[in-house]
């Protein structure tokens, strides 16, 4: 049976793998893409890989959005997908816009 520490610490296990993947793409991007770009991007799977979703209606526990999106879409078909599914897109989204914003304030301050 799943405790809550255990539940706590798998998600930190999961959330720090997550980083140090991050960190290793962003080494491996740096000659590749520019500063705001491989920001962007980078930003883009951290939302992807951290954003949370219940497994089932009826479950109170959480688990990555991704994996939970990939299991319903095998098991049970897209609408139920679509579930897990949106929060991710929302969060891309979200990001998308961090990465916008960031790029129109880093040309503003270069003009200067």
């Amino acid at each position: 049976m799943l405790t809550t520490d255990s539940y706590m610490i798998a998600w930190v296990i999961y959330a720090l793998a997550t980083v140090g993947a991050l960190i290793v793409l962003n080494l491996w991007l740096r000659n590749s893409l520019g500063g705001v770009g491989r920001f962007t991007l980078l930003l883009m799977l951290a939302a992807m890989a951290l954003t949370p979703a219940h497994p089932d209606t009826h479950v109170e526990t959480w688990a990555p959005a991704i994996f939970v999106t990939g299991f319903d879409l095998l098991t049970h078909g897209p609408e139920a997908a679509m579930r897990a599914l949106r929060p991710i897109l929302m969060m891309v989204a979200l990001t998308l816009v961090v990465g916008l914003v960031l790029t129109l304030l880093r040309r503003m301050t270069r003009r200067d």
